[in-house]
């Protein structure tokens, strides 16, 4: 039986999501791609216009997407408190001892696993900053980044959780970059193009 409140943290969670989808697209628009071709004059327009501000933008998108997936993987309980995770979810979505809430918990464990740098990150430096983290950042930032097509697989992982635990969900169905009405970095830069390069 599912309690009353579940649709409500179902509802939560996927808002969560739908945010870091929003927050990834973003800083893919912002980042350089992997040639000179695919990135076009990304770099021209941001080093024209206000470097500054789109190097902190990009720091703070993935600052918000380690912190948003560490939050959706977090314990559904430490100590005294309870905390509306992704585990939470699923215990509220599936019964004790079922293959539902077996096969959800192992796909759990895979992602967090696969996130454990950022989970690192977030830990030693996003929440709080830990003493010989800060001391040696330079040497520790490296040994902590997760790149971009990982995080969006373990995004996708986590919808995929969601689906089966709840095929009803509340996800989004249009990802920003289909989606019309979705105006960000890259309207953005589109317009800051007619400005640099005309």
């Amino acid at each position: 039986m599912i309690p009353p409140a579940a649709q409500d943290e179902l509802s939560v969670i996927c808002n969560q999501v739908a945010w870091l989808q929003r927050y990834v697209y973003e800083l893919d628009c912002l980042s350089p791609q992997p040639t000179p071709k695919l990135s076009g004059d990304l770099e021209q327009i941001i080093n024209a216009t206000a470097p500054h501000f789109f190097y902190m933008t990009r720091m703070l998108l993935v600052n918000e997407i380690y912190l948003g997936i560490a939050k959706l993987l977090d314990q559904a309980e430490q100590r005294k408190n309870t905390n509306l995770t992704l585990e939470t979810v699923i215990t509220s979505f599936t019964t004790d001892n079922s293959p539902q809430r077996d096969c959800a918990m192992d796909r759990l464990e895979k992602v967090k696993d696969r996130f454990s740098l950022g989970a690192a990150a977030r830990n030693k430096l996003l929440a709080h900053i830990d003493y010989n983290t800060a001391l040696n950042y330079k040497t520790i930032i490296d040994s902590m980044h997760v790149n971009m097509d990982d995080m969006q697989s373990i995004i996708y992982d986590i919808c995929l959780i969601i689906m089966k635990i709840s095929p009803k969900n509340t996800l989004p169905t249009i990802l920003p970059k289909h989606d019309d009405k979705w105006l960000g970095i890259k309207a953005v830069i589109d317009r800051l193009r007619q400005t640099v390069t005309s």
